[in-house]
């Protein structure tokens, strides 16, 4: 199948255009005049012809990390995202109950609460910011109830859930360090990382297959519509490796949602990844499609700022006692880090807190010769970082899996949480691009909203894009970058930090035919607009996967 793009604006890289693209089977056979591609057309054979309508044609957008079938999971839970007060969420909570209907004793898992949303939060301590088994006794008695903060490393609960959890042998889970009482010294039903991770894992029973391709389906179908042609997805977390593989093999083999897949696996049992090596499953091995292929090894080294977990290298600033959490001790890190460097796995770090990154970096350059990274290691989030850290991250040419639009709801705390000093380096999208990090932009979907778009206007804008336009500077606005820094972040830079620059991430003859046709010049209109362009077609590998 040759296809011929015409009437449209093609990016090829910083600051140079064409005007028409040849595709050729999966792959881009050239670009150039509109007369030029039609003369090479002519001298191939039938062509079908596209006309772009004046639109933008870019690489396909390439989501460096994100959490796809999570995301599709919103149609089997309560879904409590951009909820505005503990109200709003009784009520959302109530209406999801009665969509999905669950049986009567069952338990009941959702999430997407931000307590920094909240208007009506009581008292100035931080703790009577978040939900507490009361307000979610609002919703529901009958269920064992479970809501995830939207970053998912912290979890509040029902009653009924904290009595399923003591009939579970969980007694000291609920008393334990990482769970938040009340005066009397009763369980709140709060709880923080590896806590919250049990809880989920010892209550919530597993989807069935046929749950989770309609969730994976459903994350795909969404993705392409909004110009999404590729995903690095951390799906598996242990034992799950053959359900999250099957769901995704099924949906691709159907062939109605063709997209690109790395799947990033957080394992964490010795003997998983001794079975992953015995079958050949090491990074960039394909898995049984030709769309699917094993991506990244994933680890923690930490929790998250809004959850106050993120590992800092000194307290908080709206809390001095606290620190955050080390979800892996140094040696353990190192060791793990090690091991997967030796089975011949990229391995990526979620590390939030400057602390957790300079663990992160430590166990990194052990195993790497100074500014030789084969394997493409790299931090995962790179949220609060410093100039030694990012200084370090270029020396070594470790990658960065960055989520700009976290903007949209972090700086309006960060400085709090932080103190200014810290804050300057929120997300520094700016540095990373100075330094010459390879740096690949994604969403951490359903942390934040799936398109690519929002991303690239917080990148420019250094704050959420509003529909007027308002003339600020940004947060930090130093930080800032310009907006082919932000759209190559977004598809070339992704495909570098994922090993696969050499075949995609740009509009070249050649490269895989993986495109997305906006209705507009996002290079062009104001940047709060950015967000508010269509997108027209999406095609993956020489193949149309949505016509908008």
């Amino acid at each position: 199948m040759r296809t011929l793009f015409h009437h449209v604006t093609v990016y090829r890289n910083r600051g140079t255009f064409d005007q028409a693209v040849l595709v050729d089977g999966d792959t881009i056979r050239g670009t150039g005049t509109e007369a030029e591609m039609t003369a090479l057309a002519a001298s191939l054979g039938t062509v079908e012809r596209i006309d772009g309508r004046g639109g933008l044609l870019l690489p396909g957008f390439h989501d460096s990390h994100l959490h796809l079938r999570h995301f599709g999971s919103t149609v089997h839970e309560i879904d409590v995202r951009g909820v505005s007060s503990i109200g709003g969420l009784v009520e959302k909570g109530r209406a999801d109950l009665e969509r999905i209907a669950p049986e009567p004793g069952s338990v009941v898992h959702g999430g997407g609460w931000n307590q920094e949303d909240f208007q009506d939060r009581a008292g100035e301590s931080p703790l009577n910011r978040y939900p507490t088994r009361r307000d979610l006794d609002r919703i529901t008695t009958r269920h064992a109830l479970i809501l995830e903060r939207i970053c998912g490393h912290t979890v509040c609960c029902n009653t009924k859930a904290l009595e399923m959890a003591e009939g579970a042998g969980l007694e000291k889970l609920l008393m334990g360090n990482s769970a938040e009482r009340d005066g009397a010294g009763k369980p709140l039903g709060i709880f923080y990382e590896q806590a919250a991770f049990t809880l989920c894992q010892r209550l919530i029973l597993p989807f069935t297959r046929a749950q989770l391709r309609s969730q994976v389906e459903y994350g795909i179908a969404r993705a392409l519509t909004l110009g999404v042609t590729s995903i690095d997805t951390n799906d598996v977390f242990d034992d799950n490796w053959d359900q999250i593989m099957g769901a995704y093999r099924s949906v691709l083999d159907e062939g109605k949602y063709p997209i690109r897949v790395g799947l990033q696996c957080h394992l964490t049992k010795k003997a998983l990844l001794d079975e992953f090596c015995r079958r050949g499953w090491i990074t960039g091995i394909t898995l049984g499609h030709p769309l699917l292929k094993m991506g990244a090894l994933k680890l923690f080294a930490d929790g998250t700022l809004g959850s106050r977990t993120a590992c800092l290298s000194s307290p908080y600033a709206d809390d001095p006692g606290n620190q955050g959490l080390q979800a892996m001790s140094g040696p353990a890190m190192d060791a793990a880090v090690k091991d997967g460097d030796d089975r011949g796995f990229q391995v990526i770090v979620h590390a939030i807190g400057d602390a957790a990154a300079d663990q992160v970096l430590r166990s990194f350059e052990a195993v790497m010769s100074p500014g030789h990274n084969p394997r493409r290691h790299g931090l995962v989030h790179c949220e609060v970082m410093s100039e030694a850290l990012l200084d370090r991250m270029a020396r070594n040419n470790i990658a960065a899996f960055v989520q700009p639009a976290f903007l949209t709801h972090d700086i309006f705390f960060a400085e709090s949480r932080l103190g200014r000093k810290r804050a300057r380096y929120l997300l520094p999208c700016a540095s990373l691009a100075r330094r010459g990090i390879p740096t690949g932009y994604g969403t951490d979907c359903p942390v934040e909203s799936l398109n690519p778009l929002q991303g690239i206007a917080c990148a420019v804008l250094r704050r959420p894009p509003v529909p007027d336009g308002a003339d600020t500077d940004g947060f930090f606005p130093e930080e800032r970058v310009d907006r082919y820094t932000a759209v190559d972040a977004y598809t070339h830079g992704s495909a570098q930090v994922t090993g696969e620059d050499s075949h995609k991430g740009r509009i070249q003859p050649g490269r895989l035919a993986d495109l997305v046709l906006l209705d507009r010049d996002i290079f062009t209109v104001p940047a709060d607009e950015i967000p508010a362009a269509k997108v027209l077609l999406t095609m993956v590998g020489g193949a149309i996967a949505f016509r908008g």
